[in-house]
Order: structure tokens, then sequence, then C-alpha cells
């Protein structure tokens, strides 16, 4: 019961901490957060954007 109960734990806890949103959109999230605050601090952007 205890194999049982711990799987269906492991499944609930990613199910529910992603909360539906797919892995990528946490990624690109955490990504532009970081980037922002990475050119915030130091002026540096780790994926420049092109201005016209």
């Amino acid at each position: 019961m205890s194999d049982q109960g711990t799987s269906g734990g492991d499944g609930g806890a990613e199910g529910g901490g992603g909360g539906g949103i797919p892995g990528w959109v946490w990624f690109v999230l955490i990504y532009v957060v970081g980037n922002f605050i990475l050119y915030k601090t130091t002026g540096i952007l780790l994926l420049p954007i092109p201005r016209k």
C-alpha cells in the first residue's frame, strides 16, 4: 500500500505543480525574467533582441 501511495503522490505532485502549464512555457517565462534581471543589472542580454 505504501508503494501505491507513493506513486500516486508523485503523479499528483507533478500534475498539481504544473497546474496544466507545459514545461516549455515555464522555461520561457523563467528565461525571460532571468534575462531581464541580468540586463537591468549588467546591461548584458543572453539573447539580444534586434532593434530596427
